[in-house]
Formats: structure tokens, C-alpha cells, sequence
């Protein structure tokens, strides 16, 4: 019988994340590998600038401790807003995988849309509040005091 002469390893990448944490900045969907499989590689830097990848393969349904799963639940399922976001990978092994948000960047408020003015009447003291001195000393005219 042929004996195997390769060794078996850890994975070195996957023991080496555990507690450390990772900044978000990229999303890519595509498709990726020999098999051409649809998935997201999700690009990740540490501290010291380090850049790893994680590959979350796509699927109809996952598991929250699978690849896909614990992203999603985590960081939730629009890819635009995990970008900036620091996590923490709390475990990740086959079938117990979780991470963790330490930080979520501050997303800039929308400006609101500039509304222009309309004209100002012509004649003085007509519309918008403004009162001529004319009627300046009069009572205001409301329906409870005509």
C-alpha cells in the first residue's frame, strides 16, 4: 500500500486571527477560484497594516456560525456598510465560527437639499408675516378674535 508523505498542518492563518482585530476595507462579490464559485472576498488589515482575506462562499441558506453567517449577523447583509468597520474574530473553526464589531466608522449625514427662496412680494407689507407700519399697532386677526 502507498503511504501519504505529506504532513498535516494548522492552518496558521486562521489561528493567528483569534482576538486580533481587523479593519474592513473592501467587499468584492464575484466569482472566484477553479470552480468559478460565487462568494465575497472580504479584505481585512490589522494594526500593523498587515491585509489578509477572508472568502465567504455564497449560499441560499447558512447558519450564523458558518463563513457567511457569522458576517452577516455580526455587520448584517448590505456588504456597502461593513466597509470601515473593526471586528474581532472570536472563534473560527469548521461549524463555530463568530466575530464580533468593536467598531463601526461614523457614517457622514446627508446634506440637505438647499430650498430656494421665493421672491419677495412687491408691494411692502404684503405676505410672508412682514406688517406695514400702517397696521403695525393693530391687534393680530385670528379666527378666535375677529
Amino acid at each position: 500500500m502507498p503511504k501519504i508523505t505529506g504532513q498535516m498542518v494548522k492552518p496558521e492563518s486562521a489561528v493567528n486571527w483569534i482576538g486580533e482585530e481587523y479593519r474592513i476595507n473592501d467587499v468584492q462579490q464575484g466569482t472566484f477560484g477553479t470552480g468559478k464559485q460565487a462568494g465575497y472576498r472580504v479584505k481585512l488589515v490589522n494594526d500593523d497594516g498587515e491585509v489578509n482575506s477572508v472568502m465567504l462562499w455564497d449560499t441560499e441558506e447558512f447558519t450564523e456560525t458558518s463563513k457567511l453567517g457569522s458576517f452577516v449577523a455580526a455587520l448584517g447583509d448590505d456588504t456597502d456598510t461593513w466597509i470601515g468597520c473593526n471586528i474581532v474574530f472570536l472563534s473560527w473553526t469548521p461549524r463555530s465560527r463568530k466575530i464580533k464589531v468593536v467598531q463601526r466608522p461614523r457614517r457622514a449625514k446627508m446634506e440637505e437639499p438647499e430650498i430656494p427662496e421665493e421672491p419677495e412680494p412687491a408691494a411692502a407689507g404684503v405676505g410672508r408675516g412682514r406688517r406695514s407700519k400702517a397696521v403695525e399697532n393693530e391687534p393680530e386677526q385670528t379666527p378666535a378674535n375677529p
